[in-house]
């Protein structure tokens, strides 16, 4: 296999250009305070990319072990999973693992600003995060398939990820003005969401994986 398929093949197991969804956030609730420290703002990015594609990844790995992916397994692009497993490009224990190191490469990245900054807050907003990134399709709370999806993604690429970046530059959380400028950014992530969810009705059903649009829908 070629190094250009192989590249091609990552990118979409990765679903790289999806990382725009959370870093573009980042880099806003970071240079908005109108104070910026470079360190802390690179240490923020990896940590928010790491994330971002550890919960990629955990996503495909969920949705393959509950069968949900196997009964549609065509690539829609934007829409859908990577389908890579269902293809038999990859296995399910290479997205596993690589969400595990995925999540240990941002939570070091994370200790670094929690001694840099000295607060262990940052630690513990972390693990929330983590949580929610982790549980949106993992067993047991799998938030996705039970009416809360979209309410943590608008959480996790709105308000989290601009008042996170916010907090890491300012030290000040929570902060009305930020949380004010990130209801674009939650809505607008949100919104891609859904176009998936209307692409993946059919599917859905089938498992009874219950969402926005399943409940417009009764």
């Amino acid at each position: 296999m070629s190094f250009v398929i192989k590249t091609k093949i990552y990118i979409r197991a990765f679903r790289l250009p999806f990382l725009s969804a959370s870093v573009l956030p980042f880099i806003f609730g970071s240079f908005y305070p109108g104070q910026f420290n470079l360190i802390i703002f690179i240490a923020g990015i990896f940590s928010v990319v790491f994330t971002h594609l550890g919960a990629n990844l955990i996503n495909d790995y969920s949705d393959s072990k509950t069968g949900l992916d196997w009964k549609d397994k065509k690539f829609y692009g934007f829409f859908g999973g990577s389908k890579l497993i269902q293809e038999g490009v990859l296995s399910e224990k290479f997205y596993l693992k690589g969400s595990i190191i995925c999540f240990l490469g941002a939570l070091t990245a994370v200790t670094f600003l929690a001694v840099q900054l000295a607060s262990v807050k940052i630690i513990v907003y972390y693990f929330v995060i983590l949580f929610l990134g982790f549980s949106y399709s993992h067993k047991p709370f799998q938030f996705s398939y039970h009416f809360l999806g979209e309410l943590i993604i608008f959480i996790l690429f709105g308000p989290a990820v601009v008042m996170g970046a916010y907090f890491l530059q300012t030290g000040i959380f929570p902060s009305y003005p930020a949380f004010i400028l990130s209801l674009p950014f939650g809505f607008f992530t949100a919104a891609i969401l859904v176009a998936n969810e209307v692409a993946d009705y059919k599917e859905d059903g089938l498992f009874d994986k219950s969402n926005l649009v399943k409940l417009v829908s009764v």
